[in-house]
């Protein structure tokens, strides 16, 4: 059964929206989906389709749906400018707040890179949770560089929402369309290409059971998914009793010490499992490109980050936390951009660009591994512009 993204509106859960739009309601994931479907190397087909819709003829619930799914697909067509604009749009629209002030357990804290404490904690868990934006491809950055160490460590499994039940990347050694919906973005088909690679087994864990709405319960639904995707992962477990797990999930999938009627994946697993894992967030203190939505700690300190993802330590040596609720808080770098791109498609230096791509008569410009068959991931895409843009890839053979 292929997995589509689940919709959280105004803090109330809502079940997997099946493809064809319910009777009143416009679902912009499943609508442009179907599009995608009848062109799938065409990236642009969703976006196309979306743009033709008239935003004044939706409801606020269907407009908020439809600003991320623009957000999201223009994530995946690595075309992040856009992606801000549209989740901006969002978070407008929503109202988003919270607190102003800083915590002042923060205010004495000292700054460490992300990927060194991580992994000097990491050999006491069996089980790593660390959570993602979906439409924010940098936090799937962070999971790739931590895969060889994790390794090192005995991490064998790579458990990954965005993957389709039915997926063949194990057997095929790299992502194509069909394995899933958030795959499909670049970044995150290259931490499959380097999780294959590393000799991890790929696994998919979300609910593919539907779930029927109970009275005027609106957190059932949630607590349904969760519960089930706790259960598949554990299920995992039980059939390979050493597997040493990493996690990637969405948002607040990895929240622990919830209250009751919000119970989440990772409180459900450690409660079938009896296994505590290592809850990681990615998602709070992030540079979101408008100050009025900056967490006050990540606004305290945005100007003195490094352009890799941090961490801070109390005074003890313990890792900072933004909440009891998860048990280290990353701080991902601010935005920049290099040569008309978003900074952190390079990789932090780690891949090489192509200075000058002939794309007379194109629109959009993707390179793919040259060895690969089938519907397969670009390894990097962009929309033609009138500035002059780099596609940054591995050294390779591409088409």
């Amino acid at each position: 059964m292929k997995q589509y993204p689940w919709t959280f509106l105004f803090g109330i859960c809502c079940f997997g929206i099946p493809l064809s739009a319910q009777s009143g309601f416009f679902n912009a994931f499943a609508e442009a989906d179907k599009v995608w479907e009848q062109n799938e190397d065409n990236y642009y087909a969703p976006i196309h389709f979306l743009q033709g819709i008239a935003e004044d003829s939706l409801s606020k619930f269907e407009k908020n749906i439809y600003y991320d799914a623009l957000a999201t697909y223009h994530s995946i067509n690595s075309n992040f400018e856009e992606t801000i604009r549209y989740d901006l749009q969002r978070r407008r629209q929503r109202k988003y707040g919270g607190k102003r002030t800083v915590d002042s357990t923060f205010i004495h804290t000292k700054m460490s890179l992300a990927k060194q404490e991580i992994l000097h904690v990491a050999e006491e868990f069996e089980v790593i949770m660390i959570n993602e934006s979906h439409h924010t491809p940098y936090h799937r950055q962070l999971v790739s560089e931590l895969l060889r160490e994790l390794g090192q460590l005995g991490f064998n499994y790579l458990a990954l929402e965005g993957l389709s039940r039915e997926h063949q990347v194990n057997e095929r050694k790299y992502p194509c369309f069909e394995d899933g919906f958030y795959t499909r973005e670049p970044l995150f088909g290259e931490l499959i290409r380097q999780a294959v690679q590393l000799d991890y087994t790929l696994v998919a864990y979300e609910a593919a059971e539907k779930c029927k709405p109970e009275g005027k319960d609106k957190y059932h639904c949630q607590r349904f998914r969760d519960s089930i995707q706790a259960k598949n992962i554990y299920d995992i477990k039980k059939k390979d009793v050493g597997a040493k797990m990493l996690v990637l999930a969405g948002y607040s999938h990895i929240k622990k010490n919830s209250q009751p009627h919000k119970t989440r994946m990772a409180e459900y697993f450690a409660r079938l499992s009896g296994i505590q894992p290592l809850s990681i967030d990615q998602t709070t203190m992030m540079d979101f490109a408008d100050t009025n939505f900056l967490n006050p700690n990540y606004a305290y300190v945005q100007d003195h980050l490094p352009a890799e993802p941090v961490v801070f330590l109390n005074a003890d040596g313990t890792i900072w936390r933004h909440s009891k609720r998860v048990d280290i808080t990353v701080f991902s770098p601010p935005l920049t951009q290099t040569d008309h791109r978003y900074s952190f498609y390079q990789l932090r230096g780690q891949v090489k660009y192509v200075p000058k791509v002939n794309h007379d008569g194109a629109f959009l410009i993707q390179a793919f591994y040259a060895q690969a068959r089938g519907h397969t991931i670009p390894a990097d895409l962009f929309f033609r512009t009138e500035e002059e843009r780099c596609l940054y890839v591995y050294p390779g053979i591409y088409r």
